[in-house]
């Protein structure tokens, strides 16, 4: 090539740095946005839904004591024709009706624990248990 023009190693350092400025640059612009921006919790994306896509007017639960103990909150709405109170939960309860680590094994001349359910409920039974 001739003195006064770019050389090949040039021409590749300026496209690496230029690739690095872009990419610094996506960077800074998606963390201030995150810093500026809040996601939406459960609670405002179940209401969105149900407002928009399903029509349905929704409001505030107040005055029930189970629905207040929703960590996520809750809302109630009418759907066809029925009071519909929905409680959203955050995170799960603390061994509520786990299943056991393992199987069951039953006493010698116990009943067997195979007719009830992981929260000691009977189970219903099955078309194979036929």
């Amino acid at each position: 090539m001739a003195r006064g023009g770019i050389t090949e190693r040039r021409a590749a350092r300026l496209g690496l740095v230029g690739a690095l400025v872009v990419v610094l640059a996506q960077l800074v612009v998606a963390s201030a946005w995150s810093l500026t921006h809040d996601d939406p919790t459960l609670l405002d994306l179940t209401r969105r839904c149900l407002e928009r896509e399903k029509g349905l007017v929704v409001e505030a639960t107040a005055g029930d004591r189970v629905a207040a103990s929703a960590g996520g909150g809750t809302l109630r709405t009418v759907v066809e024709g029925g009071l519909v109170t929905i409680a959203l939960a955050t995170r799960p309860r603390p061994n509520a009706c786990a299943p056991p680590t393992r199987p069951a094994i039953p006493a010698p001349g116990s009943t067997s624990a195979a007719g009830t359910s992981p929260c000691g409920f009977p189970r219903r039974p099955r078309p194979s248990d036929r």
